[in-house]
């Protein structure tokens, strides 16, 4: 195993051996500029012994490096991504289980915008248009639908369609930014973005409100398990179904997994523990902004804390660190890069847990490796090239 701090990272591992314990009364943190937003990793569940992994479009054996399937994906380069569930695998825009080698769902482009953003259509797998839609305002800056309706943002409001025929069911006047369909709800932000409202999408009843500082560059809301996580570039606000703030801070969070005792979160400026109450545990500052923009986490069962961190845009290799509850390093190991120079790279990794191994699961342009970590020590165990 070859061991060594990632391109950058100067000084991590001396700010890793330590967690600040908060103040009694924190001030307010400053907020640097947020780096774009990456998906929300979901919690991991219980480990699965001896489980295939994906690389790009196919099944592999994580000890042998065999191809024990290959999925009929469009472009077999995609990378895969680890699912909502351990097993799952998002390749494309297709959810894969590995034990039955089935797709579990697909991301619908059933109902889309036409290029004028003036209607909505709904297609057929085929792509022949099965109905249109479009309302008297002309613009549509939004679509969304569940099992019953298509919900459209339009200029007066919302939209509702049946989802069968696209005939007009009602228009929920008011709030229409930022559309986000959540526990059965339709969420949206105000004109002046200092309102979101929850709405009963057949009644139109208010379910709640909630006041929202005033910020920039604000996000679409977004379902983290039974809570909705609002954000913008210089706030996060966890809420639950009643609306109710489980946690505030005044940072941009980049990622967030639900732990045993709470959330462990990364914002632009630090990793932190939060407890179910919404109280700071701990916290560890001074990062570089680069490894927090590009770091996942992963709860592990019984509190801890691993980190998995790699550029998107380059051969970066993979640094993995392992944190107990208390935010103290336990190990940290760098697995080495391939030796690509060139910067017309991309590159997607991520840890999956099998047992006591952690699988280091690296898809580049140019070549994909698998390498076996130790998960109590960190040791490296054997690495695999993948064809």
């Amino acid at each position: 195993m070859t061991q060594r701090p990632a391109r950058g990272l100067a000084g991590l591992a001396a700010l890793l051996a330590c967690a600040v314990q908060p103040p009694a009364a924190p001030a307010p943190p400053s907020v640097a500029a947020a780096p774009a937003p990456i998906p929300l990793t979901p919690i991991t569940p219980l480990p699965l012994s001896n489980a295939p992994v994906m690389v790009f479009n196919r099944i592999v054996d994580p000890y042998t490096g065999e191809t024990l399937a290959a999925l009929p994906v469009t472009n077999e380069h995609q990378h895969a991504r680890p699912g909502e569930q351990g097993g799952q695998f998002w390749v494309g825009s297709t959810l894969y289980d590995i034990a039955t080698r089935t797709a579990v769902r697909t991301l619908s482009e059933e109902f889309s915008l036409d290029n004028d953003h003036t209607s909505v259509l709904r297609r057929d797998a085929d792509g022949k248009q099965l109905w249109s839609y479009t309302p008297d305002e002309g613009v549509v800056s939004h679509v969304l639908n569940d099992d019953v309706f298509v919900y459209v943002a339009i200029a007066g409001g919302i939209a509702v369609l049946d989802r069968n025929t696209g005939a007009l069911q009602h228009t929920l006047t008011g709030p229409h930014r930022y559309l986000t369909l959540y526990a059965g709800l339709v969420v949206a932000l105000d004109d002046t973005l200092r309102w979101l409202l929850a709405r009963d999408p057949v009644s139109g009843r208010e379910v709640f409100r909630v006041a929202l500082p005033a910020a920039e560059r604000h996000e679409h809301p977004v379902v983290v398990g039974d809570d909705l996580l609002v954000r913008a570039g210089t706030y996060s606000l966890l809420l639950d179904r009643r609306g109710a703030p489980r946690f505030r801070l005044a940072e941009h969070i980049i990622d967030l997994v639900p732990a045993p005792a709470g959330w462990f979160v990364t914002t632009d400026t630090r990793l932190l523990a939060l407890t179910h109450a919404g109280k700071q545990a701990w916290e560890l500052r001074s990062f570089d902004g680069y490894f927090l923009g590009n770091t996942r986490l992963m709860a592990l069962p019984g509190g801890d804390l691993l980190i998995n961190n790699f550029s998107h845009v380059s051969d970066s290799g993979v640094t993995v660190i392992r944190l107990d509850a208390n935010g103290r390093q336990r190990w940290r190991t760098y697995c080495q890069d391939v030796g690509v120079i060139h910067f017309e790279y991309y590159h997607v990794a991520y840890v999956a847990l099998r047992g006591e191994d952690l699988v280091v699961v690296s898809q580049g342009s140019s070549v994909a490796w698998i390498e076996l970590l130790d998960a109590r020590t960190g040791a490296s165990k054997q690495r695999l090239d993948v064809d």
